[in-house]
C-alpha cells in the first residue's frame, strides 16, 4: 500500500534504487554528508511553501490579525565601524 503521493530522494551515493524520483550527485566526486543539508532544506522549504499556498495560507503574512509578522521592531542597527591598527 502506497502511503505517499510522491517520493523524492536526494543522495550523494546511490546505494539502492528508489521507486520514485531521485537526484544523485556525481558518484565520481562524492559529497560529504554535511553538504547535502542545502538540497534537503531546499526541497523541504519548497514542499512547505507549496502546501501552505495550496491550503490557503499566505506565507508572507502568516497571521491576518498581525499577532505574528515578519517585521522586526525595537532593534537598533548601529553603523559598521572599521577599526584601523
Amino acid at each position: 500500500m502506497a502511503i505517499a503521493a510522491h517520493t523524492i530522494a536526494i543522495s550523494s551515493l546511490a546505494k539502492r534504487r528508489m521507486a520514485g524520483e531521485s537526484f544523485t550527485f556525481d558518484a565520481a566526486m562524492p559529497l560529504p554528508e554535511g553538504y547535502l543539508a542545502l538540497p534537503y532544506v531546499m526541497v523541504a522549504q519548497t514542499v512547505a511553501l507549496l502546501t501552505s499556498v495550496k491550503i490557503g495560507n499566505t506565507p508572507d503574512t502568516p497571521s491576518p490579525t498581525g499577532t505574528v509578522n515578519r517585521v522586526v521592531k525595537g532593534v537598533t542597527i548601529h553603523p559598521f565601524m572599521v577599526l584601523k591598527h
